[in-house]
């Protein structure tokens, strides 16, 4: 703990207040520290293509964090059901983000819309930073048939 001197002074530097108050610096390292951002693209996917998944991690905290557990979620359009994971983990200094990008296939996905989430857990805590959503599409052929009759 500190002691903070508050002085208040006139524009000529005479005195008119004074006062001494305790101050307590703690150094933040909760789940809030944490920002996130996460982007899959395309949003709209033919079922059987892949799709790039980019994350980005930032402690925006004082102090570092290490080993700091993380994991992307592809959800159901419910968003509860959990239907694959990425789990992983981080080292961040003060201020400093972490960026990571990998793809997964969508050839075992059911046409429709799902979810993926960032979350990260601190001190037992668990909170989702971020998501973003895709959807699955069925392949569509379009043409011409042209026949000559025999």
């Amino acid at each position: 703990s500190y002691t903070l001197d508050q002085v208040v002074r006139d524009a000529s530097g005479r005195l008119l207040d004074q006062r001494q108050v305790g101050l307590i610096l703690e150094s933040a390292a909760g789940i809030e520290v944490l920002r996130g951002t996460l982007e899959a693209t395309p949003a709209t996917v033919v079922r059987g293509n892949a799709v790039s998944v980019r994350r980005v991690v930032e402690n925006r905290g004082s102090v570092a964090l290490t080993g700091a557990p993380l994991r992307v979620e592809l959800r159901a359009a419910d968003g509860v059901t959990v239907l694959q994971s990425w789990p992983g983990s981080v080292d961040l200094a003060a201020g400093e983000s972490n960026e990571a990008i990998f793809e997964f296939s969508t050839a075992s996905l059911s046409l429709g819309d799902y979810l993926l989430t960032l979350s990260a857990t601190l001190s037992g805590e668990t909170r989702v930073l971020a998501q973003d959503s895709i959807r699955v599409r069925e392949v569509r052929i379009a043409g011409t048939i042209l026949s000559t009759p025999s």
